[in-house]
């Protein structure tokens, strides 16, 4: 098998521990390719390797419900399609794996069944169907289902269920009353390569053997994997997993995969190697569900990202370079999955250029935008300016004045030319014909409730003024959507920033008195004043707050609600809570500046000496197809707003059956019938997209100061005069420097 080099500490922010462009002339190492299938497939289920060669994919078209098993003697090769009996239309499917024959094995509840039921596939496409007999579910009061599924190299299968146990399924039967011994931890999620079962608990992870059932050495490789990065220690969504396994070639070796890519390691060796670098593919941009080795020198990686399910084929090039040949640096104040995904496309098209991401802030560290923009800032100045930036949070002013920011205005035009561009949101970032950063997505601050609420949020004070006086009227009653402190500040700050600014450049202290005046008004009007978490991105994609405000207004807890709008997903939240209580929403704030929220905006440095190569990533940041991508705000590209559009009213339309739900904190279920999206209802945001014209303030460190600031006054901790004092002396320091 090829090797590659050492593992590095998987914690390090962006790519820095990532291998630097070389020319010395080496040869040799694995490249990436999206497996291809026909059009008719929708989504992915799962991916195996057969005994004795070959591997089995299990693929779906959820309209339709057909089912195929895809078989392949060798994943670079062709494959053929076996159609099998069983629809996947209207179901959910909580399991699947390949087993050795061929067979694929997949569990979950069914359109045709009720209750959980598992369904085995045979290579000629014959259903077997079987129940499966559970344990009780401990100290819940709910049946129990299998969360997890996996099958090891002689076929015996493994379940994960509600009770964080792992139980050993009758093939014949179905049933899963074998419990497998592993502790009395609950198990977060489990692995298998080979023969061996890869248990990640509470306390790290454990390795037993599958036939014997019993505890193995441990393995401090991966031990010390899981020490060094705890996000590997549990999985937070559905069907995807932080580390993937599988078996390697050689006798009890384990190959394994996460975010930073591919590695092997046997039971002798005291680190894996390192085989495919997640920082030259698009590893780092999906969610992991399944690896499989289709080969000594080739894998398959199944995993999710926006635009659904996909299979990766990794394989060994000795004819390629053994790194790329160049080298092009791309800093963000923080981290993005979708940009992620966009170096994933760029590096796929521009295989002789290796992309370095580097992150100015990441939770880990605690560095403040303060800390990170003047690190950056030194950087620069001492001529290492990375050759693209994220100008989200960055003083970017002070970066045209310096002449900084290289103009992107031909790179601008040439994508216009082909796809389309929303015309108001690059006229907001043209100025005297140059653009020196152009945003890639773009989002709405909008208010959700009643006609005369909608009217009132047309600006914030009018906004606050309605709260205030409807939380008089209604004693008792919950008005607006309870935020905290940050949340309130956060999402008013983004409303009404771009207001706050003079022509000349300084800070408007009347205007911003009154939005901080606005502020408590509405702070202080919500009867629960709790502090929990206040979240507006998960895994690095953009969450709209919105829409879990409306379920509240749906649910009747809340008279009305105001939140960021992020993607067609949200709208269709909205749209849902509308149909059921009569509101509507509007844009919140814009009374004298209609402002969006700008995301992704790009430049290119003036001193790179990669020009070139930068231009050709900017154009995949603002093309169609990362538009076409539904998250992180809504695409600046036409032809991706229009893709986006179809894909979701198709997904979220009238033939709809999805739904969502969640549990708040006090334990009260909440849901969404996913079914009113319509062209109609897109086109009606478009219009609303297209009437703002002017960017929020995106500047971190300003933001920091006046939300730190700002919270003390809501929460009655400091006056407002000298709020506002702080704030203007704080910030005229950090403009000064």
């Amino acid at each position: 098998m090829r090797t590659g080099r050492m593992r590095e500490d998987s914690s390090q922010a962006g790519n820095e521990g990532a291998p630097s462009a070389s020319a010395d002339g080496a040869k040799g190492r694995f490249v990436e390719s999206d497996v291809q299938f026909p059009e008719e497939v929708t989504e992915i289920r799962c991916v195996g390797a057969r005994a004795g060669g070959g591997v089995t994919v299990l693929a779906d078209n959820g309209d339709t419900g057909k089912t195929w098993l895809f078989m392949a003697e060798d994943a670079g090769g062709e494959w053929t399609a076996q159609e099998a009996g069983l629809s996947l239309a209207d179901c959910w499917i909580s399991g699947a794996a390949v087993a050795p024959d061929g067979s694929a094995w997949l569990c979950g509840s069914f359109a045709d069944t009720d209750g959980m039921r598992v369904k085995k596939i045979n290579p000629d496409g014959v259903v077997e169907e079987k129940v499966p007999g559970m344990p009780e579910v401990k100290e819940r009061d709910t049946n129990n289902i299998i969360t997890q599924m996996g099958i090891d190299a002689a076929g015996r299968i493994f379940v994960l269920d509600l009770n964080g146990e792992i139980l050993k399924m009758n093939p014949e039967t179905g049933e899963c009353a074998e419990r497998m011994e592993c502790g009395d931890e609950y198990v977060r999620y489990f692995g298998i390569a080979g023969e061996k079962l890869i248990v990640i608990s509470e306390s790290g992870i454990h390795v037993y053997d599958t036939a014997a059932g019993t505890a193995l050495l441990e393995d401090v490789v991966l031990s010390e994997l899981i020490a060094a990065d705890s996000s590997l220690m549990s999985s937070d969504t559905e069907g995807v997993f932080p580390l993937v396994f599988t078996a390697g070639m050689e006798s009890g070796s384990i190959v394994h995969a996460d975010k930073s890519g591919i590695y092997y390691h046997n039971d002798k060796a005291t680190v894996s190697e390192q085989l495919v670098s997640g920082d030259l593919n698009s590893i780092g941009s999906l969610s992991l569900v399944q690896i499989a080795m289709a080969g000594e020198e080739d894998f398959l990686i199944l995993g999710r990202d926006a635009t659904g399910s996909r299979i990766l084929r990794f394989y060994y090039d000795k004819d390629v370079s053994s790194l790329p040949e160049k080298e092009l640096t791309i800093y963000a104040l923080e981290d993005s999955a979708l940009l992620r995904q966009a170096v994933g496309i760029y590096q796929k098209e521009n295989s002789g250029t290796f992309v370095t991401i580097k992150i100015g802030m990441t939770e880990k560290d605690g560095v403040t935008a303060e800390d990170a923009v003047a690190a950056l800032n030194t950087e620069i100045m001492a001529g290492d300016a990375p050759d693209v930036m994220i100008l989200d949070g960055l003083p970017v002013d002070s970066y045209i004045e310096k002449g900084l920011l290289a103009d992107v205005s031909g790179i601008v035009a040439e994508v216009e030319q082909t796809d389309g561009l929303f015309g108001n949101v690059k006229n907001a970032y043209e100025k005297d014909g140059a653009i020196y950063g152009m945003p890639a997505r773009f989002f709405p601050v909008v208010v959700f409730g009643m006609e005369d609420a909608v009217r009132a949020g047309e600006s914030v004070t009018g906004f606050a003024g309605y709260i205030e006086r409807t939380a008089a009227e209604n004693p008792g009653k919950q008005v607006a959507y309870d935020l905290p402190a940050e949340g309130v500040l956060w999402t008013l700050y983004r409303a009404d920033s771009a207001n706050w600014v003079t022509e000349g450049g300084t800070l408007d202290e009347g205007r911003l008195t009154e939005w901080l005046t606005a502020a408590k008004k509405i702070y202080d009007a919500d009867r629960d004043k709790s502090e929990r978490r206040f979240y507006t991105s998960f895994d690095n994609v953009l969450y709209g707050t919105a829409g879990t405000g409306a379920s509240y207004v749906m649910d009747g807890e809340a008279l009305l609600c105001y939140g960021t709008m992020v993607d067609l997903g949200g709208l269709e939240m909205l749209l849902a809570a509308a149909e059921k209580t009569g509101a509507d929403y509007g844009i919140l704030g814009g009374d004298q500046k209609k402002s969006f929220v700008p995301h992704l905006q790009t430049g290119i440095s003036n001193d790179s000496d990669m020009q070139e190569e930068a231009a050709a990533f900017l154009k995949v940041l603002l093309g169609k197809e990362c538009g076409g991508i539904d998250q992180d705000g809504f695409p600046v590209n036409r032809a991706g707003w229009a893709a986006v559009c179809e894909d979701k009213i198709k997904m979220y339309g009238s033939e709809s059956t999805i739904s969502i739900g969640s549990t708040d904190e006090n334990g009260r279920e909440r849901g969404f019938q996913m079914d009113d999206l319509n062209q109609e209802a897109a086109d009606r945001l478009a219009a609303l997209l297209e009437g703002l014209t002017v960017p929020s303030l995106t500047d971190a460190v300003i933001e920091e100061v006046v939300t730190a600031q700002g919270e003390a006054y809501l929460k009655g901790e400091a006056s407002l005069e000298d709020v506002v004092t702080a704030i203007r002396q704080k910030i005229s320091i950090y403009l000064a420097e």
